[in-house]
């Protein structure tokens, strides 16, 4: 891993990543707002020369929201008539135009909701105004509908099948006489290619469809399998007898004679 640092000095450094570190980080504003939470209580205590006042910090633990953000409201996900969808209003502008796109134009003025401090405040009242609406329509509607206003921030909550069929994802072709395999084969190229065929020795000629690596690298582009030299998925046991070789020294005649009295495979 290089930094700024070892760019511009030609040094490296030792870059320590805990788990533990991570997941504590990414309680992200949560564990911000527990930390932004504490109050100083006085603690007086009594002494034969007289009172002492010590302090303490006491926090406020964070609820469990589900899916709702605990300082923006709307910021959730709600029911369609096939599934949900996520709403994420940042603002009060924002919010009037996702209650026109909705087609309650009054809830954006109504007093009770007028600025975030108001909805937070009234996050149960307008979770289940809006859940009533966007529930008698698909999420396809709603997409398209908020899509089109450009001001909402919203996402579909995708099934694993649709999660291949976004077009940030590239499925593998594969060969199959069903007219669904058809129209995979003529599906549009996706732009991430997170899905791809890796050679397998069972498998010639369609190979195994993997989830691809995230990482996109512009000066060494991972590849998958594009050549003999390339590390290839291996069958069960195929490596055993090279595994034999080169760690424990083992003789061709030593392997055979484990692999005939059925000791390894």
């Amino acid at each position: 891993m290089l930094d700024s640092v070892s760019l511009l000095k030609g040094q490296g450094q030792h870059v320590d990543v805990a788990l533990f570190d991570v997941q504590v980080a990414y309680n992200g504003y949560r564990a911000q707002d527990y930390l932004d939470s504490g109050v100083v209580l006085p603690i007086v205590t009594s002494r034969s020369h007289g009172f002492r006042a010590d302090y303490s910090f006491h926090f406020q633990v964070p609820k469990r929201l589900g899916n709702s953000h605990p300082n923006i409201v709307p910021y959730n996900s709600f029911p369609t008539s096939d599934g949900y969808i996520i709403i994420a209003v940042g603002n009060d502008s924002q919010f009037r135009s996702c209650c026109e796109v909705l087609g309650i134009p009054a809830i954006g003025s109504d007093e009770r909701f007028k600025t975030n401090p108001l909805r937070v405040k009234n996050r149960i009242e307008l979770t289940k105004l809006i859940g009533e609406i966007t529930q008698t329509k698909s999420t396809t509607h709603w997409v398209g509908v908020l899509s089109d206003n450009g001001n909402v921030p919203h996402s579909p909550i995708n099934t694993i099948d649709k999660v291949f069929e976004d077009d940030q994802v590239r499925p593998p072709l594969f060969s199959s006489s069903s007219p669904r395999a058809e129209q995979t084969l003529l599906r549009k190229v996706k732009a991430r290619e997170m899905v791809v065929n890796v050679p397998h020795a069972l498998l010639p000629e369609t190979g195994v469809k993997v989830i691809a690596n995230p990482l996109k690298l512009s000066a060494t582009p991972i590849t998958y399998g594009a050549s003999a030299a390339q590390r290839r998925i291996p069958t069960l046991g195929s490596d055993t007898r090279d595994v034999l070789r080169s760690v424990l020294a083992f003789e061709d005649a030593a392997i055979d004679e484990l692999i005939s009295k059925k000791i390894i495979s």
